[in-house]
């Protein structure tokens, strides 16, 4: 598959539906390391902004599944690599069809 692009709106599709899944099922999500991994890549374990301080549920999370300082920081990095897949991020990636003028502003 060398240069080619991505299927982007594929990957988007896969990573909503995995969340959609994820958001509206019953299961603990911290209960296993690997089911919290998860959780951590597609929803985070801090508080939302507009939630405000709140509970630790990082803390908690990486110490019931003793993950260290490097492990945190690494699935809060892919975390916010996941966070930024969005509609409008992934039509600003794709390059304009043949013909079409994409809008420069």
């Amino acid at each position: 598959m060398p240069d080619q692009l991505p299927d982007l709106p594929g990957l988007y599709s896969a990573v909503d539906s995995t969340r959609n899944v994820m958001a509206f099922s019953s299961r603990d999500w911290a209960e296993s390391a690997d089911t919290a991994w998860l959780w951590g890549i597609f929803f985070g374990w801090d508080p939302d902004e507009e939630d405000g301080p709140g509970e630790d549920a990082m803390r908690e999370v990486a110490a019931r599944h003793s993950w260290g300082p490097a492990a945190v920081e690494r699935l809060r990095a892919l975390h916010a690599a996941v966070q930024t897949l969005t509609i409008s991020s992934v039509a600003a990636a794709l390059p304009p069809k043949i013909g079409e003028v994409r809008d420069a502003g």
